[in-house]
Parts: C-alpha cells; structure tokens; sequence
C-alpha cells in the first residue's frame, strides 16, 4: 500500500469516489442478478408449455392417426423460441420429442389392451425433461 502514499507521506488526491463506484458495482450486479432470475423465469415457462402441448399432442397421436398440421404449430413454435434461449442439449431433446410425435401420429392407433406396451414409452419427454433439468441446475450454479 505504499505506492498510495505521496512524496509528503500523504495518500494523494484522487478524483475517483470509490463509495460511488461501489454502488454503481453493486446496482450493476443486481440488474444482472435480475435478468438472470427473469431469463431462468422465461425458460421455465416455455419448457412447461411445451411439456404440456407435447403430452396434450402425444396422446392425442396414439389414439389418431390423422393430424391436422395446425395441431403442431404450436409445438414447433415452442421449439422456435428454445432455439433462442435454450442450449443445444435442450433443442436436440424437444426436437427429438417432436419427431416422436409425428411419428406416433403416423404409425396405427393405440387403444387400452395396447397399454402393458406402451408402458416403456409412456414417458416420451423423459429426455427433455432432463435436459432441461441440467440446463437449469447449471444456470442456478453461476
């Protein structure tokens, strides 16, 4: 701390305010903690709309075998938006979901006998939810 100290022995005159810059540091860390929180808060919020139009979309697919492409507008719309805020991890899941949609839509109905089969497939946004799981976890982490 002796280079503060001037030839007289006096700290010199400085016109920086330190006070003020460490408020300006700190407002600056909250407005960065706030976006965080809103842009978690964001995800959370799309991911929970695409797990319920994915399940809405699925099992409406396993019992028809006839979509109509409005039907899945809004899950590619969904889609859209995570490829914007959501990590690649992310996407390839809900793309992955996607595709297992259209496919259920494609292949024959299903009907109640059907259900001991299903029983495997019946959680076909497993890896979505786990992508976004991680994907969160290591938000909240930083």
């Amino acid at each position: 701390m002796d280079f503060l100290i001037g030839r007289a022995g006096k700290v010199p005159q400085c016109d920086v305010n330190f006070c003020d810059l460490r408020l300006q540091a700190i407002a600056l860390l909250d407005q960065l903690c706030v976006y965080t929180l809103r842009a978690t808060s964001q995800r959370e919020e799309l991911y929970k709309n695409f797990i319920e139009e994915a399940s809405r979309l699925y099992a409406d697919a396993l019992v028809n075998d006839k979509s109509e492409v409005s039907k899945l507008v809004d899950l590619y719309a969904l889609i859209a938006r995570m490829k914007i805020l959501s990590s690649d991890a992310v996407i390839e899941a809900a793309e992955k979901a996607g595709r297992l949609i259209l496919d259920t839509y494609l292949s024959p109905n299903r009907t109640f006998v059907d259900l001991p089969d299903l029983i495997n497939e019946m959680d076909p946004l497993r890896d979505f939810s786990e992508a976004c799981r991680r994907e969160l976890q290591s938000a909240d982490r930083r």
